[in-house]
């Protein structure tokens, strides 16, 4: 099977006092780079644009999970603050489960600020809740 192609792209949600609310999506398909692809994108446009919280968008993706939860991190560390922001992931069908269930096994989920939803309203929402506690 030959390497797989995966399109990223990003966009402010909502402006807050603490920084924007910005969307990164991921469409297509990749079962080589392991989130390689992935994590490159996040750190160059994190860096850049410096978001208070993120939503992760892999609801037009098909990435293999796997045990590879290390290509989304760096979506949950500011590095600027030097702590970690709100983090929704979008996700459906057993690409949520395998998420969530990753998630917790690594308990990143316990140690950032991070969930899986399947739709964007309830993933943004919290976001907002999360910057105002």
């Amino acid at each position: 099977m030959g390497k797989k192609n995966i399109q990223a792209s990003h966009e402010v949600l909502a402006a807050t006092p603490l920084g924007p609310i910005v969307e990164f999506s991921f469409r297509g398909e990749d079962d080589v780079s392991r989130g390689h692809k992935i994590s490159t994108f996040l750190e160059e446009h994190l860096a850049e644009i410096q978001p208070a919280a993120v939503l992760l968008n892999f609801l037009d993706c098909r990435h293999v999970y796997d045990s590879d939860v290390g290509g989304i991190i760096p979506a949950f560390i500011d590095r600027n603050r030097g702590s970690g922001r709100p983090c929704a992931v979008l996700a459906g069908g057993r690409a949520a489960k395998s998420m969530e269930t990753m998630l917790e096994l690594t308990t990143i989920a316990e140690s950032f600020r991070v969930k899986v939803f399947d739709n964007q309203d309830s993933a943004v929402t919290y976001l907002h809740d999360s910057l105002s506690t």
